[in-house]
């Protein structure tokens, strides 16, 4: 089972998309300058879906990305970080215009928990 889940992507100009799993809920939307843009949403995964999701971190390599992903040479564009936690695994990394093997499949993943493909990320 999945123990924590926070991750955000985004830009200054654009704001960021988080999604953060607090006990049985995942709390998701999009953020600018602090602020929601909208609602904060709330997605409710039962456990079938939450074994997906972690089958999917491990077909995706996602335990072994590295802990940080930078591209030099653009100096602005999109962050993104991410922190997991499933049992003893923990993961905490992050990227500036630099993704891992994978990192779109990894999007996917969390569209399907949240059972919300409306999310831009």
């Amino acid at each position: 089972m999945i123990d924590k889940l926070n991750f955000s992507i985004g830009g200054f100009s654009e704001g960021y998309v988080f999604v953060e799993l607090k006990k049985s809920n995942i709390f998701y939307g999009r953020r600018i300058c602090g602020a929601f843009e909208g609602n904060e949403l709330i997605a409710q995964p039962t456990v079938i879906d939450l074994k997906k999701f972690a089958q999917s971190l491990q077909t995706n390599g996602v335990w072994d990305w590295k802990k940080n992903y930078d591209n030099p040479e653009i100096l602005d564009g999109t962050q993104w970080d991410l922190s997991l936690k499933q049992g003893n695994k923990i993961l905490e990394c992050y990227g500036n215009n630099q993704y891992p093997e994978k990192f779109e499949s990894f999007l996917q993943s969390i569209r399907d928990l949240i059972k919300d493909d409306t999310v831009e990320f």
